[in-house]
């Protein structure tokens, strides 16, 4: 192939397919094993000898490769190869090849799964650190695209074990070691030193979605990475919106991470207070559903118990209601942990509010 020089073009489309169902095959028996060897070394000299003007044309056919479950794994493999060695210019490939990657991460073969998160890694491991968060859009969509493959997978096994679906069904190929470390810096690029406030936005709901469909264990090694940036932003002057996203993707976290924020539980306390007070209604109702979970943690209830309580009493009206849900959501999932006295405390707060709205209605 390498001496075919521009004539390779014309038979691309004749001789990858083929030999890539041949490189997937390999089965247990010697023979087998050795002709797909020996297929996927002729096809990865086909594609490595594949110039600029061909280009379209080998992605066309890894795209088509990539979707036939008979040829995926060997395609997956092809990939990582020529992203890796190849002298071509691809990069104006890459977001189309990413989503087609990444929408496949709910394949049933492990083999096939790790090819394609391999593949993915160098995919992402070309795009330049400056040109980061232009990818934010393609990769969240194709991870949206996969989730979506996941949770119709989950409703299939619902109907066959009569058992309840997951809340949020994961998605097996974000659930490997080390499975988010692709695609992390493109989130945080675009969370971080995204040209608008709608682009960083969409990269705090893109992460929370990635938080969303990985396990708890492959998350667990990018908790820090993921919570420190977005405690830091969530305090610059960006808009409700970009605050709600953020705090969608802390409330993930914490649901999904637990213990594993207890580091920042201090931090987040303090950010979810702040987000009580803003203007925008979504921002303070997830504040305030973030600070019930987050009691869990906290080695301090009866503090915050008395700081809601407090600030209900002296916040304007259209604010209160987000400090007194927090204060209800605490009670529910911390409750047994304040002690009589606070609660005490706290229901004479309750009854003398309650006492002075009844007054000012009947004036």
């Amino acid at each position: 192939s390498t001496s075919a020089g521009h004539t390779l073009n014309a038979h691309l489309s004749a001789c990858v397919a083929p030999l890539l169902e041949l490189a997937n095959g390999g089965g247990e028996a010697s023979g087998e094993s050795e002709l797909a060897a020996a297929a996927a070394e002729a096809v990865g000299a086909v594609a490595l000898s594949v110039q600029e003007e061909g280009l379209h044309i080998l992605v066309s056919e890894i795209n088509h490769g990539l979707e036939d479950p008979a040829r995926r794994r060997a395609t997956a493999e092809l990939l990582l190869l020529f992203v890796s060695k190849t002298s071509v210019g691809y990069q104006d490939k890459i977001s189309a090849l990413l989503d087609s990657v990444i929408t496949l991460l709910c394949d049933d073969d492990l083999e096939t799964l790790q090819a394609l998160w391999n593949a993915m890694q160098a995919l992402a491991g070309a795009i330049p650190k400056e040109d980061h968060a232009n990818y934010v859009r393609p990769v969240k969509q194709a991870v949206s695209t996969a989730r979506e493959t996941a949770r119709r997978k989950a409703e299939n096994a619902v109907v066959d074990a009569a058992a309840p679906a997951p809340r949020h069904p994961v998605v097996p190929g974000l659930c490997l070691p080390k499975a988010l470390s692709p695609l992390l810096p493109i989130y945080l690029a675009g969370v971080l030193q995204g040209t608008s406030a709608e682009m960083r936005e969409i990269a705090a709901e893109g992460l929370g979605e990635l938080v969303a469909a990985t396990s708890a264990d492959a998350l667990r090694p990018f908790v820090v990475q993921i919570t420190g940036p977005l405690i830091r932003i969530i305090g610059d002057r960006f808009p409700s919106s970009v605050k709600a996203a953020i705090l969608v993707t802390l409330g993930l976290l914490i649901e999904k991470a637990g213990v594993g924020l207890k580091p920042f539980v201090p931090q987040l306390q303090t950010t979810f207070l702040k987000c009580l007070t803003d203007p925008e209604g979504a921002v303070r109702t997830c504040a305030a559903e973030n600070l019930s979970e987050l009691s869990r943690m906290s080695v301090r209830v009866d503090q915050l118990a008395n700081d809601l309580v407090t600030s209900s009493k002296s916040a304007e009206p259209q604010l209160r209601d987000g400090y007194l849900a927090a204060l209800r959501g605490l009670l529910l999932v911390s409750g047994e942990r304040v002690s009589p006295a606070v609660m005490e405390s706290v229901g004479d707060e309750l009854r003398s509010m309650l006492s002075g709205a009844a007054s000012e209605e009947a004036a």
